[in-house]
């Protein structure tokens, strides 16, 4: 056993067992509850142990330090929202199997359009991850075009009038890849994990968020990053015109070998355009014919949660040509479980901060009573995407939202207040494109080993900064 295996061993223990004997010594009102917060934060940060396993220790140190009962601490692992999560992500395994999204992919890039210029190719590329991971989680988005965009640089390598306009291209398409599949999530509440977040923070104080109303706010933002994103990075990456006709025969190859549209994946289309209908269905009668009438009253019990399970549950039970089902239980265990046990161990986290009135106390240090709206939006959402570029989106959320939430409610702004100000914090979470370790698209395209860190960092920088100020001004706006 070399030293490097037993600074593995004993730096989870260490980060365990000091804060805890520190807090054993101290007075201090909240030592304890300070005590597990700095031994999750440190665990998370440096990733000592799998965020996951974290993230399921996190109600554990709640029961041992005796801050709250085991039944309490392990309640968040009962959430709805977590299960809407489970309901998402074999809605897409089911789209991967089936390679339902590969075609989509594939008969895009057979358009005309798509490939007109390197403009439009590069257009093209990020909407279809933009779209994607609206549905789709992020990684699973950036995992399956970063093949499709190296197999595109190397058809149009011979066509590259240098080797400086290929490294440009390079760098762009990639970056584009990333960028655009964290942008999708933000415009709808299963995008990404902080929105799921925010939604069961905001439910514990009492305010509801429907899949129509949050995609009100954050489809505009996610729009409005899209378009920002080409032209930063047309200005920072810029390439020359190129001939694309043998991209588009290449696609055409891809497409004519999937060949017809099977059954399997006609039946994923169809339960994922009726799981989209019935999310946004509650939300657009309420708008339009009001709670008390019986649609509305009718279609009510369909949350996002009930409708993400029930997706699943049809695509278990449609029957396949070859005597199976659309999906079967070995693909429910390739899933990402480990996301999802670290989303209940953030809302066990957030929890413990709230009622502990921890976050409060936090609160006060980082929005004072009586500061100005535009100064609690700013900085709910530099904080938000700060944390994120050093930890998960899921971790910087769960971390921001107590002492953001706490704050809101001492200060008494609106429940519709409250609540944009929580989406912005939201929307920073989801941010983090500076670094590879900050979000799982940027560690996807970096892993190419085609994109220089100091590149990506330059054209994080740039994003970060001028997507904040956007969120910003958009939730100004709204308020």
């Amino acid at each position: 056993m070399g030293w490097s295996d037993v600074k593995r061993m004993l730096l989870p223990v260490l980060f365990l067992l000091l804060p805890a004997l520190v807090a054993s010594q101290s007075d201090y009102q909240f030592a304890c509850v300070l005590a597990l917060f700095v031994s999750v934060i440190l665990l998370w940060f440096t990733e000592v142990l799998p965020l996951p396993v974290t993230g399921l220790l996190v109600p554990v140190l709640i029961a041992l330090y005796g801050l709250m009962p085991p039944k309490s601490a392990f309640s968040s692992f009962g959430s709805d929202i977590l299960f809407l999560f489970i309901g998402c992500f074999l809605l897409g395994k089911a789209m991967q199997k089936h390679g339902w999204d590969h075609r989509m992919a594939c008969w895009m890039f057979t358009r005309q359009f798509a490939t007109r210029s390197s403009g439009s190719l590069l257009v093209v590329v990020s909407a279809i991850a933009w779209f994607l991971s609206m549905w789709i989680s992020n990684t699973a988005t950036c995992v399956m075009l970063t093949p499709i965009c190296l197999g595109i640089i190397q058809v149009l390598e011979p066509y590259f009038p240098s080797a400086k306009e290929q490294r440009s291209f390079t760098i762009r398409i990639l970056l584009s890849c990333a960028f655009a599949s964290t942008m999708g999530g933000l415009a709808t509440p299963i995008g990404t994990p902080p929105n799921l977040l925010a939604i069961e923070f905001l439910e514990k104080q009492g305010l509801y968020v429907n899949f129509f109303e949050w995609l009100k706010v954050g489809l505009p933002v996610s729009l409005f990053m899209i378009l920002l994103l080409h032209l930063l990075l047309g200005r920072l990456f810029p390439v020359c015109e190129l001939e694309l006709q043998g991209v588009r025969a290449h696609f055409r190859q891809e497409w004519e070998k999937r060949g017809r549209i099977r059954g399997e994946e006609l039946q994923v289309a169809v339960v994922f355009l009726l799981a989209v209908l019935f999310w946004t269905l509650p939300g657009l009668l309420d708008s339009g014919l009001g709670k008390e009438h019986w649609l509305t009253s009718f279609f009510a019990p369909f949350s996002l949660s009930v409708v993400g399970i029930l997706a699943a549950v049809i695509l278990f039970l449609l029957p396949t040509p070859d005597g199976g089902t659309n999906l079967a239980w070995s693909d429910a265990q390739d899933i990402d479980w480990g996301t999802i046990l670290l989303f209940g161990g953030g809302i066990s986290l957030g929890t413990l901060l709230d009622h502990s009135g921890f976050a409060l106390e936090v609160g006060n240090v980082v929005l004072p009573v009586g500061a100005g709206l535009a100064f609690t939006v700013c900085i709910s959402v530099f904080l938000s995407i700060l944390l994120s570029e050093f930890a998960s989106n899921t971790a910087s959320a769960s971390v921001v939202y107590p002492v953001i939430l706490a704050t809101l409610m001492q200060n008494e702004f609106s429940g519709m207040t409250t609540m944009l100000i929580l989406m912005a914090a939201s929307f920073g979470a989801s941010f983090g494109f500076m670094l590879p370790v900050s979000t799982p698209p940027n560690a996807i395209v970096f892993s190419t080993q085609k994109i220089p860190l100091r590149e990506m960092i330059r054209a994080g920088i740039y994003f970060d900064i001028c997507g904040a100020l956007m969120i910003v001004g958009w939730i100004l706006l709204l308020l």
